[in-house]
């Protein structure tokens, strides 16, 4: 399974996430990673920091570009 993003591109990082099973994708909105999710702005067209609902380590986060587009 592949991620694209709204340009139809593979998004890489999220793709090495899927492939080593740490990720899950619910409705385009929603990561699960190791079994903690997080919500997306994606819905809003310009960068925006992701707002964190459990501990997920945001460096992580950051260092895999875990962005809303």
């Amino acid at each position: 399974m592949t991620v694209y993003d709204d340009c139809g591109r593979p998004n890489e990082a999220l793709n090495i996430l899927l492939n080593n099973h740490c990720l899950i994708l619910l409705n385009d909105r929603f990561l699960l990673l190791n079994d903690r999710f997080l919500l997306l702005n994606d819905r809003v067209n310009e960068k925006k920091s992701i707002e964190l609902k459990s501990t997920v380590d945001a460096e992580f986060v950051s260092r895999h570009g875990l962005q809303a587009p």
